[in-house]
């Protein structure tokens, strides 16, 4: 066992060790990074809101979420519920945003026609549950307008991240306008996809961990900022708890330099240190994540029994969902009942999630992660009209340049900034890993960030690789292949009017069509 051990530390101390003794380099931006944070600004608001009004009707990810304001103003348990666990994986902040959005915008929900389904009708994944024909006022363009504002920070904080980790300007703006250019991104942003909620607060961590991670550690202000890391992924997972993997990130990070703390030995003090860090960093994430839960679940109090008897749970699911729902009821909050909310939440959900998996919410025609990296396929369209399409459908560039980056980023080692792409390069593996031993009818918008990770280590390979002379002009011939992709693609994102001819010239893999 002592030789296993020794070997251990010994290829640990000359293989992975070397890149990880670089110094902490703490970054301040200045007024040049101000400035370019204001034009990237400016142009992610620009094509995220451009032909906003495109199509004048709700699709399909738009009407999810307008059931979901107008159950959560009736204050619904079983109805917000049964809408909310389709999409398994999405967590309540993405409802809690979304609620609060419609009761200060007065969003008026009163002339929504509901389909609802009976138990044995299975409704298409496209396809509206409501009239469309009653909802002629123009309130769904409120529901667009909120994505895009979460959507149009995501290639700002993606900026902002890599200057923290102390990558060249250029490289960073590159990364930054790449993304602009995705329109995928641009599609997930507009309409009403918690995604753009998740893209957000999934980036935003990144900015805390890589401002983190360029501290000189062990002092107050990196305890500090410890917290915000951990506090700020917590927000993230109480969107979708794919964002756990960010965790990860952390413990791959401080795994190492405690290794190195500890003077490359795993001994009995090495363990209780990680275990400790490990305890640090979860606790404020997973507090985070129950809090909004608790919050989340506190709105919904009213039970009518039509609504328990349309959620169609079985008898013992029914009996969990009843428990559950006694628990939140704000006259109800004691000690013992919050402990009771505690045990119970984790089997309602696993017992939904099960239960909605049985009524096939997921559409076997979605690509899967195995056709996500180079675009192989695409999901359904989210709205067909006549000559109009909008599907999610990204820059065909961009995800080449994403995956290259990646590949780069990982073994291109022969520079002292290599340690600091660790960052982006861990993250996008532990997120795309996640899902591609999970289930093979994933939408392509799960792809999001480990794309935005993956873009990030293309600006840093090319920062590596290349001098300062030459970084200059790859970003200009990069941008503007970037760009390229954004006009061919972007009127399939946007529902702009095409003929036959032109769609068909846009959609040119044969799994595309």
């Amino acid at each position: 066992m002592n030789l296993v051990v020794k070997k251990l530390e010994h290829f640990f101390a000359f293989t992975v060790v070397p890149y990880f003794r670089d110094k902490p380099s703490p970054v301040s931006l200045n007024y040049f990074d101000l400035s370019t944070i204001l034009i990237l600004l400016f142009l992610s608001f620009f094509t995220r809101f451009w032909l906003i009004f495109n199509p004048q009707e709700p699709v399909a990810y738009e009407i999810n979420y307008m059931n979901k304001v107008f159950f959560s103003q009736k204050n619904d348990f079983y109805q917000e519920l049964n809408d909310f666990y389709p999409e398994k994986r999405h967590h309540p902040l993405s409802s809690l945003i979304i609620a609060l959005f419609g009761a200060l915008s007065d969003f008026n929900v009163s002339n929504i026609y509901f389909h609802v389904p009976n138990s044995d009708e299975k409704v298409p994944q496209n396809q509206s549950n409501f009239e469309n024909d009653n909802f002629i006022d123009g309130n769904y363009i409120s529901f667009r307008v909120l994505m895009c504002l979460f959507s149009s920070f995501v290639p700002t904080l993606l900026y902002i991240a890599m200057r923290f980790a102390s990558f060249n300007r250029i490289a960073s703006f590159m990364s930054a306008t790449m993304l602009i250019f995705d329109t995928s991104l641009i599609c997930d942003g507009r309409f009403a996809n918690p995604n753009s909620f998740f893209s957000f607060f999934s980036t935003l961590s990144l900015c805390f961990m890589t401002h983190w991670f360029s501290l000189f550690r062990n002092n107050q202000k990196w305890k500090k900022h410890m917290l915000f890391t951990s506090l700020s992924i917590g927000f993230a997972v109480s969107v979708k708890t794919t964002a756990y993997s960010l965790l990860f990130v952390l413990f791959f990070h401080e795994i190492i330099y405690l290794f190195i703390e500890f003077d490359c030995k795993l001994n009995k003090a090495f363990f209780k240190a990680t275990l400790k860090r490990f305890t640090i960093l979860t606790i404020p994430t997973i507090v985070v994540h129950i809090s909004i839960w608790i919050l989340y679940l506190s709105f919904l109090q009213n039970s009518q029994e039509l609504n328990k008897n349309w959620y169609n749970f079985h008898s013992k699911e029914a009996q969990t969902a009843d428990k559950l729902h006694n628990s939140i009821k704000i006259s109800n909050l004691s000690p013992f009942n919050t402990f009771r909310l505690l045990l119970s939440l984790p089997s309602f959900v696993r017992k939904a999630t099960h239960e909605n998996k049985l009524m096939d919410n997921h559409s076997p025609s979605f690509p899967g992660p195995s056709n996500w990296i180079f675009m192989r396929k695409l999901d359904p369209a989210l709205w067909e009209g006549t000559l109009r399409h909008i599907i999610f459908i990204g820059n065909f560039f961009v995800y080449i340049f994403a995956a290259c980056g990646v590949f780069l980023a990982i073994f291109y080692t022969r520079n002292r900034k290599y340690f600091r792409s660790a960052t982006f390069v861990v993250t996008y593996l532990f997120t795309y890993l996640s899902f591609l031993f999970g289930e093979d009818d994933e939408p392509a918008s799960n792809y999001l960030l480990p794309l935005i990770c993956g873009v990030a280590c293309f600006g840093i390979s090319m920062d590596m690789m290349l001098n300062s002379y030459v970084k200059g002009f790859i970003m200009v011939v990069y941008v503007s292949i970037a760009y390229l992709g954004y006009v061919e693609w972007s009127p399939i994102v946007f529902g702009e009017e095409l003929s036959f001819y032109q769609f068909e010239k846009r959609m040119w893999r044969d799994g595309w069509s």
